[in-house]
C-alpha cells in the first residue's frame, strides 16, 4: 500500500518531488497552481516534461493535482461557472503534460444537490471529459456535509457516476469528509457498512485514491478540518478500520497540517506507513 502527500511545488514543479521524497511520500498530490487564484499554471513545458521525468526514475507515482478550491461546477452565477469550468479544463491538460493520473476536485455546491440539476450537471461533466486529453481522469472528492455542497454522501456519487457513465470519471474518498458527514469510521461494524456501501453502488473500481486524514471536528458535524493521523477525533483505531478494508492498491494521499504546521511531514507518514502496513488489508 502506497503512502503519500499533498505537496508544495514552490519554487518550481521539481521543488514538489525533492519534498515528497524528503518526507518519504511514495506518491504525491500537487496544485498546478495557486489554489485559492484563477491564475492558470505558469509551469513551462520543459518544466513540466523534467518533472514527469523526474518522477518516473524516482519512483514516485501515482501523481495527482487537485483542483483549485475556487471551482463550483454546480454554480448559477454565470461568470464563476465559466471560469470553474475553464479551470477544471486546464487542470486536467497540465494532468496530461505531467504524466499524472488525474485531477482531484470538490465538485462544488448548490442547494438540492445534483438530483436538482441533474440533467444540466451531466452534460457539463460530459463536456468536460469530451473537451480534455483522454488520459486524464477527473476525481470528485466526496465533501463535508455543509451548505449545499455536492457528493456529501454514497449514494449522490453513485448517481454522479450513473449519471455520467464514463470511465474518465472516478472518485476520491476523503476519511475527515465521510467522518463529519455521518459516517462513523470509529466503529468497525459501521465502518464495514460505509466500504460495503461504497462497493456495492460506485465500486472500488472507480474509486482511484483515498485523502488519508483524521478529522479535528467531531463526527457528524459537517465541518471540514483536518488533524494529524491519530491526533484528531477518529483516531488511529477508527483509521485502521477503514484502511484493512480497503483494496490493496489503493494509494493513500496525506492533507494533514503536520507536526509543525507545515503540511504533511514524514512523522504522519512514518506514522501511516508503520501502522497501517502492519494490519491485514483487502485483497
Amino acid at each position: 500500500m502506497k503512502v503519500g502527500a499533498h505537496v508544495s511545488t514552490a519554487g518550481g514543479l521539481e521543488n514538489g518531488l525533492i519534498r515528497a521524497q524528503a518526507i518519504g511520500a511514495s506518491c504525491i498530490q500537487i496544485f498546478s497552481s495557486a489554489p485559492n487564484q484563477w491564475k492558470s499554471s505558469t509551469h513551462t513545458r520543459e518544466e513540466k516534461m523534467m518533472f514527469h521525468e523526474s518522477c518516473v526514475m524516482s519512483q514516485v507515482s501515482p501523481v495527482f493535482v487537485h483542483a483549485p478550491y475556487l471551482i463550483n461546477l454546480a454554480s448559477d452565477n454565470p461568470d464563476l461557472l465559466e471560469k470553474s469550468v475553464e479551470a477544471m479544463k486546464k487542470d486536467l491538460e497540465f494532468c496530461h503534460d505531467i504524466g499524472a493520473l488525474g485531477a482531484v476536485v470538490h465538485f462544488g455546491s448548490f442547494i438540492g444537490g445534483w438530483s436538482a440539476k441533474r440533467e444540466e450537471l451531466t452534460k457539463r461533466v460530459r463536456s468536460i471529459l469530451d473537451e480534455t486529453p483522454s488520459d486524464a481522469t477527473l476525481f470528485i472528492e466526496n465533501c463535508a456535509r455543509a451548505g449545499g455542497k455536492i457528493g456529501s454522501t454514497v449514494e449522490e456519487l453513485a448517481m454522479m457516476k450513473d449519471d455520467v457513465s464514463s470511465m474518465r470519471l472516478k472518485f476520491c474518498i476523503d476519511t475527515a469528509h465521510a467522518f463529519v458527514s455521518g459516517y462513523d469510521l470509529r466503529d468497525l461494524q459501521k465502518c464495514k457498512e460505509y466500504v460495503d456501501s461504497i462497493g456495492q453502488k460506485i465500486g472500488w473500481e472507480n474509486v482511484g485514491l483515498i485523502h488519508l486524514n483524521d478529522s479535528k471536528a467531531d463526527f457528524d458535524n459537517g465541518r471540514d478540518n483536518h488533524e494529524n493521523i491519530g491526533d484528531g477525533k477518529i483516531g488511529l483505531a477508527g483509521l485502521s478500520n477503514f484502511v484493512k478494508l480497503l483494496p490493496s492498491d489503493l494509494p493513500l494521499i496525506l492533507e494533514v497540517p503536520g507536526i509543525e504546521s507545515d503540511g504533511p511531514d514524514r512523522e504522519n507518514i512514518e506514522r501511516s506507513k508503520n501502522y497501517f502496513n502492519s494490519i491485514e488489508i483487502a485483497v
